[in-house]
Order: structure tokens, then C-alpha cells, then sequence
């Protein structure tokens, strides 16, 4: 697990270094917001399922393949790890679309594809780290059993509210873009 948070803080932070250089740009500081705040949506709630559901003593992927968890639990965490490499769909991509959009626009093509190589040799690396949560047979799994599990309501709707947000974001997207332009223009006239 702790690779997979510091391979995805290194892309995190080549983006947000990168968009430092061009923060006098029209809209860099606004995308630099966006992606601090997208990524620390998708890590509270990465964090939050693995406290929650006493999933902090993996310390690989590999330990999720012995343990049959709750089919919930399961696709959260999928999502989120799939959210957090920059599949499209998701809310992890939102930023990484914008952020292309904004080279396009500003003519930097090799950074374009330089950004591009490095974003699928990442989604390679995730999907190949994700094999194991999908890779789950009778044969070589145990039954993982916790009594001790009590999650209130307001935790439970919390979890759905984030991994709603998380899954359909791309349906959100223009509200992203309103609420973000909103942001930007209160922290640049303040």
C-alpha cells in the first residue's frame, strides 16, 4: 500500500509542480486548487474505509486476496485506487483532463505527451497492483470475520455520499468547474 501512495504522490506533485511554473497562467492556480483538493478527497476517503473497517494492518495488495471482505468494502477500495491512478470515469481523472486541456491550450505538446506517457506507465502500474482485488477465488480465501464491526449510519452514508461522488463525478463536472472558478476568483481578490 505504501508504494501505491508514493508512486501516485510523485504524479500528484510532477502536475502540481509543473503547474507552479504556469501559475501566472489564466487558470493555474485554479487547477493547482483543484487537484490538491481532489486528491485529498480521494485519500480521506481511502483512509477513512481502511479505519473504519479495520483494513490498516495490510500492508500490501497482496494480503487482500486471503481475506474475503464485505463485496461494499471491496468496490470502494477498487474505485478509490482505480480514482486515485486517473482512470477516466472517475474523480481523479477531472484533474488530469484539465490539466491536459490547460497544455493543449498553452501549445506545450511535449510536455502533453510527456504527461500522457507517465500517466498510462502509472495506470499500468495500479492495474497491475489492482489484480489482486479482482483475482479472488474460493480456493485461496479465508474467511475474514469481524465481530467487532460497528459502523454507525452517519459513518455507513458518509462512505456512500464520497464513492457516489467518486464514481459519477464526470456527471458533476461542470458544477466542479463553477464551485473552482468561484474559489479562484475569492482567493485572487482577496
Amino acid at each position: 500500500m505504501n508504494e501505491i501512495y508514493f508512486y501516485s504522490w510523485i504524479l500528484n506533485m510532477l502536475n502540481l509542480n509543473f503547474l507552479n511554473f504556469n501559475i501566472s497562467a489564466e487558470y493555474g492556480f485554479s487547477l493547482l486548487l483543484l487537484n490538491i483538493i481532489i486528491y485529498l478527497i480521494l485519500l480521506f476517503l481511502l483512509f477513512s474505509v481502511f479505519f473504519l473497517f479495520d483494513l490498516n494492518k495490510f500492508k500490501t495488495l497482496n494480503q487482500f486476496k486471503n481475506f474475503s471482505l464485505f463485496n461494499f468494502v471491496y468496490i470502494i477500495v477498487f474505485f478509490n485506487l482505480l480514482s486515485l491512478a486517473g482512470m477516466p470515469p472517475l474523480l481523479g481523472f477531472i484533474g488530469k483532463f484539465l490539466f491536459i486541456i490547460f497544455l493543449l491550450l498553452k501549445n506545450q505538446f511535449f510536455f502533453f505527451v510527456l504527461f500522457s506517457i507517465v500517466n498510462l506507465f502509472m495506470l499500468y502500474f495500479y492495474i497491475q497492483n489492482l489484480r489482486f482485488l479482482v483475482r479472488k477465488t474460493k480456493s485461496n480465501s479465508v474467511i475474514y470475520i469481524n465481530n467487532k464491526m460497528n459502523i454507525s449510519i452517519n459513518n455507513f452514508i458518509y462512505l456512500v455520499f464520497f464513492s457516489f461522488l467518486n464514481v459519477f463525478s464526470i456527471f458533476f463536472f461542470s458544477d466542479f468547474l463553477i464551485i473552482l472558478n468561484n474559489i479562484s476568483l475569492f482567493l485572487y481578490f482577496n
